[in-house]
């Protein structure tokens, strides 16, 4: 796949040099093409070239691949969240838990996947000329994306200042988003209404297998983890967008939630099968505590355990002997095949539940939303 993906990528960037080359060039490129390569038309039947960029989209939109995994999710969100936690040696010394994690740590996920997912999204945007479900699906994914990294980084050059190249403020990269999420929403909603059971590429879409109608819902969805998160700052502003979501359809049943097939499945390399993380003392003093039972479905036994079944390591802790320590700690219970999750119909009505608790119309009390 990436072999094709990087032809295409080829083919783009020649068509681009060779945009104003005269006629005496005409067929160059076919007379001089390896035999066993494909050309530019051909790779743009059945949109074959869109389908393979919106592929690789969806695996930096959702990086379930270990190294990027673990790099972009493990090592910042489940560990700063509190929900995992290293016991690899190597971590101990610097690591983002104690806030001092190496510069060559911080550009991973810079280097690694902002650059290469821009540029595939900028080779949908080419060849489907800024039009169409799957420039809509690309801008979805798109913002999916940017959402991680403004929260990462803060400002982010999303190419809507003067200078293309110049960095906006993370209150401008929302306020951008938003209004790409509205676009691509603008162009799936006719056509799911008129077409509910419309499917696009279904070969080329790991996550819904190309229903639009949940990628319609994924983006309102998106709309309102970003307006629970604006309403800090402008609540009006949230409340409007909130609203607005909810009411135009966000995930609110199991089989809508947001998941990728990534075999294997990146939280159980990093946790399981390498053994560099452990559940995180935080999380799981909390759920045995309250007795919690949904913590058999985080956690696995630990192989040695006396009081408790699950144990968490202590977040930031000196791991010294990693292999005592994943015997002592629980890892995640997560199989090689396990579906990586991303966005839930629980997370939409927790934040339902926060929208309400503030008066907005969110289709029920804060009380029920949250039960």
């Amino acid at each position: 796949m990436m072999k094709k993906i990087n032809i295409v990528r080829s083919w783009l960037i020649g068509s681009f040099v060779l945009f104003g080359i005269t006629s005496c060039t005409a067929g160059f490129e076919d007379a001089n093409r390896p035999g066993h390569e494909t050309s530019l038309e051909e790779l743009g039947r059945d949109d074959y070239a869109v389908s393979s960029f919106i592929t690789e989209l969806q695996n930096f939109a959702f990086p379930e691949q270990e190294n990027t995994y673990q790099n972009t999710e493990d090592l910042i969100g489940n560990y700063l969240g509190r929900y995992m936690t290293y016991v690899k040696p190597d971590f101990s010394v610097k690591n983002y838990t104690c806030f001092n994690a190496s510069d060559d740590w911080k550009i991973v996920p810079w280097r690694d996947v902002f650059a290469k997912a821009t540029s595939s999204f900028n080779a949908v945007a080419v060849l489907t000329q800024e039009e169409g479900p799957m420039y809509a699906l690309a801008l979805i994914l798109r913002a999916q994306l940017m959402l991680r990294f403004t929260d990462t980084y803060g400002p982010l050059p999303i190419g809507v200042e003067e200078d293309a190249n110049a960095y906006s403020s993370q209150e401008k990269v929302y306020s951008h988003l938003i209004e790409t999420l509205d676009k691509a929403i603008s162009i799936i909603t006719p056509l799911v209404e008129t077409n509910p059971g419309l499917v696009l590429k279904a070969d080329a879409d790991k996550v819904y297998g190309g229903k639009m109608n949940q990628w319609c819902k994924f983006a309102n969805s998106l709309k309102l983890r970003m307006a629970i998160r604006m309403r800090f700052v402008n609540q009006d502003e949230a409340q409007r967008i909130a609203v607005e979501a909810y009411k135009a359809g966000v995930i609110e049943q199991n089989e809508d939630n947001c998941a990728i097939t990534y075999i294997p499945n990146g939280q159980y390399k990093t946790s399981v099968d390498w053994g560099d993380s452990r559940a995180c003392a935080d999380l799981e003093s909390y759920m045995n505590g309250f007795g919690d039972p949904r913590i058999y479905q985080y956690f696995k036994n630990t192989e040695e355990y006396g009081r408790r079944s699950v144990v968490g390591c202590r977040a930031g802790a000196n791991v010294t002997n990693k292999d005592l320590a994943m015997k002592k700690y629980s890892a995640a219970n997560i199989e090689e095949d396990s579906r990586g999750m991303w966005m839930t119909a629980a997370e939409m009505t927790f934040c339902r539940a926060e929208g309400a608790m503030l008066g907005w119309d969110m289709g029920g009390t804060p009380g029920a939303l949250y039960n």
